[in-house]
């Protein structure tokens, strides 16, 4: 059996979690909705318009990075946390 963990966040909690079940074997993926995405283009530019404004966007960002996992098995849907966002 393996296990999908969805979570909006990845704190170090939620990596914790997922590092042990993917040291024991059952973790297939972990998906979320933001992470940091040094690489991204797309982040790179909300992080120059930010700036403008005197913003700290990928300071901010950079406390969703992946640490604890390898970023083959970690899906991102950034639309998804726009979503979540607009309904809360």
């Amino acid at each position: 059996m393996k296990v999908i963990i969805f979570h909006t966040s990845v704190a170090s909690f939620i990596q914790a979690a997922a590092l042990a079940l993917r040291e024991a074997g059952w973790l297939d993926r972990i998906i979320t909705t933001l992470r940091y995405d040094q690489l991204s283009q797309r982040q790179r530019l909300a992080y120059a318009v930010a700036r403008t404004d005197g913003f700290e966007f990928e300071r901010q960002m950079k406390r969703r990075s992946i640490t604890d996992l390898p970023l083959s098995i970690v899906e991102s849907h950034p639309t998804s946390h726009a979503g979540l966002r607009r309904i809360s």
